[in-house]
């Protein structure tokens, strides 16, 4: 069977499974699929019938160089980058100085973000990694 639902319907997409929980926890009506990481043909199908059903399919992930490269491959695919500029990862940043958080540095650079070109400048500036429980509270928060 297809997956079919109403055209417009806002479905989140996320790397990491606590955003499923914080979604239900706080029983939010936005349907949020998690794809654990680096999505599998199971999760692939699911968004692939979504956007085939005209469904509003937004990505969110870890601010990492493998997360912005799987926001890449999803937004390829007709996924829209979802709180994953470079503002909303200065905002991140801004917020883990200011709670004294320290923030773990990635090793490796990210490539391009096409949906943002400026992210991938301010990202490899530093290379500082949010994971997306840093931020789940502003990721519904708006």
């Amino acid at each position: 069977g297809r997956v079919i639902v109403p055209a417009g319907t806002e479905v989140v997409v996320a790397e990491n499974p606590r955003v499923v929980e914080y979604a239900a926890e706080h029983r939010l009506s936005t349907p949020v699929i998690a794809t654990n990481g680096n999505p599998a043909a199971a999760v692939l199908t699911l968004v692939e019938q979504l956007l085939w059903s005209d469904a509003d399919v937004r990505y969110h992930g870890d601010f990492d160089a493998a997360g912005l490269a799987i926001c890449g491959r999803m937004a390829e695919r007709g996924c829209r980058p979802w709180r994953m500029d470079a503002g909303d990862y200065a905002a991140a940043l801004e917020r883990a100085e200011r709670d004294g958080v320290r923030l773990d540095r990635d090793a490796h650079r990210c490539g391009d973000t096409p949906w943002d070109p400026d992210l991938a400048t301010v990202f490899n500036r530093d290379r500082l990694v949010v994971h997306e429980e840093f931020v789940l509270a502003q990721l519904f928060s708006r």
